[in-house]
């Protein structure tokens, strides 16, 4: 799946049609930050607590050890609260902060497809003129490409483990003695039965008017090249989208700089790179 930021336009991010076309599902999550994909080498961490306990460089570094320990593998994290190897991006970061609550998660890539991630996340030829927030393109690396031995199943172990023997309020390492003072921790399963009202917030997030609908009022332009007698020659489209919807579509003709509005059907219907 494709999963942009909170603040973000799905068409400058992804080509949304063809992510439909491929079965690839599109989402928008709570919190801000760039567009992802995931895939099952692409383990995802949160990290929930108060908002004045809330510490991006606290959680990265349990990561960062949680690596070196299990693996030799030294990270560094950058400016950006990116973690990288050699200044490849292996994990990005995003958070919502609330009250009383926050919480801040983290990618890390153990063993994501590379080619599909890539061809996920390009968007059509178009210029999409707007207020959302863009993603910032980085060179990526998988931990595979560094380890061959890192699985998901045993990151998420070195992860929730490093987590369990780094103090509460402060990242030092208690080692066993902190260990053995925790309960462990427990795998769960996101069901309406362990997790009342799930099923609900799965639909709203998971429909159009949020996924699409909260899209920011944009603007997108688009070159359409004529055809037969007048090969060569270009129009300009141009269309004025709010919620998902087109509302104003209008054409520039050859040779000239006025745009000339167009009555359609297809305003008030759903945007999309194909109509």
């Amino acid at each position: 799946c494709v999963v942009i930021g909170r603040h973000q336009n799905p068409f400058a991010e992804a080509n949304v049609s063809r992510l439909m076309e491929r079965g690839i599902t599109l989402a928008r999550r709570n919190s801000g930050g760039g567009a992802v994909y995931h895939d099952r080498g692409n383990l995802n961490c949160t990290f929930f607590t108060p908002r004045e306990r809330y510490n991006r460089k606290y959680n990265l570094n349990i990561v960062t050890r949680a690596l070196f320990r299990e693996w030799a593998i030294k990270s560094e994290i950058n400016e950006r609260d990116d973690i990288v190897i050699k200044n490849k991006k292996i994990s990005g970061t995003a958070a919502k902060l609330g009250r009383p609550n926050a919480y801040h998660h983290c990618t890390i890539l153990a063993s994501a497809n590379k080619l599909h991630l890539g061809e996920s996340l390009v968007k059509e030829p178009a210029n999409y003129i707007s207020r959302a927030t863009a993603s910032v393109p980085s060179p990526i690396r998988n931990l595979v490409d560094v380890n061959r031995n890192v699985n998901v199943p045993q990151l998420l172990s070195a992860v929730g483990y490093e987590y369990l023997r780094t103090a509460a309020m402060a990242l030092e390492d208690g080692g066993s003695t902190q260990l053995m003072k925790q309960r462990g921790f427990q795998l769960v399963n996101p069901t309406e039965r362990w997790f009342p009202g799930i099923e609900e917030l799965r639909a709203s997030y998971s429909s159009w008017d949020w996924v699409i609908g909260k899209t920011l009022k944009f603007l997108v332009e688009k070159e359409l090249e004529l055809k037969g007698d007048n090969s060569g020659m270009k129009l300009k489209l141009s269309v004025d989208v709010e919620a998902g919807l087109m509302s104003k579509i209008a054409i520039q003709l050859p040779q000239s700089d006025q745009m000339v509005p167009v009555v359609t059907p297809l305003q008030g219907k759903a945007y999309n790179e194909q109509n």
